[in-house]
């Protein structure tokens, strides 16, 4: 599983592929992003524009904040639903751990 900082940028690539595991470029596509132990959603249901068969989700460092402040890592889950083909579904999921940093609040108040 891949690692962030917290408040850092990540960036996911998303495959898209049918049921045989060739690969296709969909219809359309969204996402969202959610925290693994809480459930809480951290980006709602977003719509995506694919041009070919992988597209990179781009993850601001505002979306990578610890939210359960004692915890030193929160594992991040991205899900990922396509058309393709006009009305075959797909979906895919990504996981990453957002690592605690010891004073990141202190070093934005510093930095303004």
């Amino acid at each position: 599983m891949e690692r962030v900082n917290e408040g850092s940028y990540f960036r996911v690539t998303a495959s898209f592929v049918d049921e045989d595991g060739a690969a296709v470029t969909p219809d359309f596509a969204n996402y969202r992003i959610d925290d693994q132990d809480s459930g809480n959603e951290i980006k709602e249901t977003t719509a995506i524009s694919p041009t070919g068969s992988t597209y990179e989700i781009e993850i601001p460092g505002e979306e990578n904040i610890i939210l359960n402040p004692p915890a030193e890592i929160e594992t991040r889950v991205v899900t990922v639903s396509f058309v393709y083909d006009t009305y075959k579904v797909g979906t895919a999921e990504y996981r990453y751990r957002v690592f605690k940093l010891y004073n990141l609040a202190g070093l934005a108040a510093e930095s303004s």
